[in-house]
């Protein structure tokens, strides 16, 4: 099975976690923990079958078009981040509840899933591809004025 689909299924149950999670914090809740099976489907697959993923888009992004990859590496962190992120999740939602923080807690979910998508962003980002083109030397002239 390819890790693409449930990737594409932890990140539309992130985003959609991150839409309800003003309103309904148990849907913010079942959102996270279908987004942490999801990822952790996606790493478990690619560390027992050993291989490789890459996703290229073909649109440009600075320049650059973006270069998604799970390789053995990634995949052993993205688990622990989907572990991690589905038990603070659920932990969450009993340790800080909007009855006793009703100003923080809303946005505070949110928060959260930023913090799971962007360190998800992270794992997976690929380096762009090395150019044969050497860099220019970057010349640096400081005048001292005493």
């Amino acid at each position: 099975m390819s890790p693409g689909l449930p990737l594409l299924v932890a990140l539309v149950a992130v985003v959609g976690g991150s839409a309800a999670a003003r309103r309904s914090p148990r849907v913010w809740l079942v959102a996270n923990l279908v987004a942490s099976l999801a990822a952790l489907t996606a790493a478990v697959s690619v560390l027992a079958t050993g291989d490789t993923w890459e996703w290229r888009s073909d649109v440009a992004l600075g320049g650059e078009s973006l270069h998604v990859r799970l390789d053995g590496v990634s995949a052993f962190f993205l688990a622990l981040l989907a572990v991690l992120g589905g038990a603070g999740s659920a932990y969450s939602l009993s340790y800080w509840s909007d009855a006793e923080h009703p100003r923080s807690a809303p946005s505070g979910r949110i928060w959260w899933n930023a913090l799971l998508l962007f360190m998800a962003f992270v794992l997976l980002a690929a380096p762009p591809k090395p150019t044969n083109t050497p860099a220019a030397p970057v010349r640096i002239r400081c005048r001292a004025v005493w």
